[in-house]
């Protein structure tokens, strides 16, 4: 969580993923986007822009 708060902090998007609703809650009321599970964070994140290679 500690990465997910520095990322947030800089400006970025944090879609959070864990398999406890609290600790999902309480990313979500700091800024990130919860998902509660991998496919609902696939989605969530949609395709990828980054640099390649």
């Amino acid at each position: 969580m500690n990465t997910a708060r520095r990322l947030l902090g800089g400006g970025h998007q944090v879609v959070a993923y864990d398999q406890s609703p609290s600790k999902l809650q309480e990313m979500a009321s700091e800024g990130a986007q919860g998902a509660f599970s991998l496919e609902e964070r696939v989605e969530t994140l949609g395709p990828y822009h980054g640099r390649s290679g």
